[in-house]
């Protein structure tokens, strides 16, 4: 089944073999999903008996909410030094990187 258009994302499966179908540049890929779960199933020959019906995004499937991995590691306080995300909602203390501090711990630096 050509669509013809750029239809690009979830629709319900024109196939009615499963509740939905990824597209992708028009055209039916073998991504389905059934009550939130993806699996393969190569779409039938010929067309689709039905018109094409997006799926409502949400959050979930928007991508909007992800983070970069390195972006768990900014700090978003005004000193702008590097801290675990976490470490902030626990009032974890910070170690202190200056020369003083590593000198004081560990002896002179050479």
């Amino acid at each position: 089944m050509v669509t013809g258009g750029t239809e690009e994302g979830w629709y319900l499966d024109p196939f009615g073999a499963h509740e939905q179908r990824w597209f992708s540049a028009g055209h039916p890929s073998k991504l389905v999903r059934d009550n939130g779960v993806e699996s393969y199933d190569p779409p039938p020959a010929g067309h689709a008996p039905r018109p094409l019906v997006p799926v409502a995004t949400n959050e979930r499937d928007s991508g909007d909410t992800l983070w970069r991995a390195d972006d768990a590691e900014r700090d978003t306080t005004a000193s702008g030094s590097l801290a675990r995300a976490d470490d902030a909602e626990r009032d974890v203390p910070r170690p202190d990187s200056s020369e003083e501090a590593i000198e004081a711990s560990s002896g002179p630096l050479d």
